[in-house]
């Protein structure tokens, strides 16, 4: 009877050095181009997501979530590393799975959310990239999301 094989993961390469000199991050930039303001220099580095794959060539090192479910530090850290402006804070809001056809349907759905775990989770990302050059972006649901979700979006692979 053959054993089944099991796979070994690769041996992860060095992590990537901090971004110096134009490649460093820098919240200005990102701003700068927000209020449409011609900078010189590099266009602004934004990602909001980065799979776990990605985040282990970077960093280095195994990581447990992508870029939205990672703690602040870490995402800070990958930020440094590959010059990106600002790191995303999701705190969006999920309604229930439910239709809404009536206005009776709309009210049962229109329940005040729990603002504080939103709160701290923005202030600990702001803390955290506090004077590291790195900005914080809050990142909420927009009216279209709920219909975008429903769709069954596919995962972006690189």
């Amino acid at each position: 009877m053959n054993p089944i094989p099991t796979l070994s993961r690769p041996a992860l390469a060095p992590a990537w050095p901090f971004a110096t000199g134009e490649r460093a991050p820098d919240i200005q930039r990102l701003l700068a181009a927000l209020r449409g303001e011609k900078r010189g220099g590099r266009v602004p580095n934004f990602e909001i997501t980065l799979e776990p794959r990605n985040l282990e060539a970077i960093l280095g090192r195994p990581v447990e979530a992508g870029l939205w479910g990672l703690p602040p530090g870490i995402q800070l850290e990958a930020a440094r590393r590959i010059g990106m402006d600002a790191i995303p804070c999701p705190i969006q809001f999920h309604l229930p799975q439910a239709s809404v056809a009536t206005m009776e349907d709309f009210s049962r759905l229109a329940a005040q959310p729990d603002l504080e775990p939103k709160v701290a989770k923005l202030e600990a990302a702001l803390d955290t990239a506090r004077g590291s050059g790195v900005g914080v972006c809050p990142c909420l649901t927009g009216p279209l999301t709920a219909a975008y979700l429903a769709a069954g979006p596919i995962a972006i692979q690189s």
